[in-house]
């Protein structure tokens, strides 16, 4: 998720935004992670508008990640995740720690 985040920062630097038309699968290459070996999270990608965007990755069913919950990051640099959580909880004062 941080490469991922990285790289769309790189592109606000260069194009002075987000980029609108972008895909999870045009920025890192698949919807899955890791990108070798058995899938264990779904990737998605949403930008809210030229200067926002959430990425997140879902636990797929029958891994060992499964029931794990969603992880989130946004734009700001807020990080999201919550054992069991199936939606995005994002503040000032989440993180990816319990």
């Amino acid at each position: 998720m941080m490469n991922i985040a990285q790289t769309l920062e790189s592109q606000k630097i260069v194009n002075n935004r987000y980029p609108s038309d972008a895909t999870i699968q045009s920025i890192y290459g698949s919807n899955v992670s890791p990108l070798q070996g058995k899938a264990l999270y779904t990737l998605a990608f949403t930008t809210l508008n030229d200067s926002t965007w959430v990425l997140t990755a879902t636990p797929i069913a029958n891994t060992s990640q499964a029931g794990d919950g969603i992880i989130c990051l946004n734009d700001q640099g807020q990080k999201f995740w919550a054992k069991g959580a199936t939606d995005c909880a994002l503040s000032a004062s989440s993180s990816w720690t319990e």
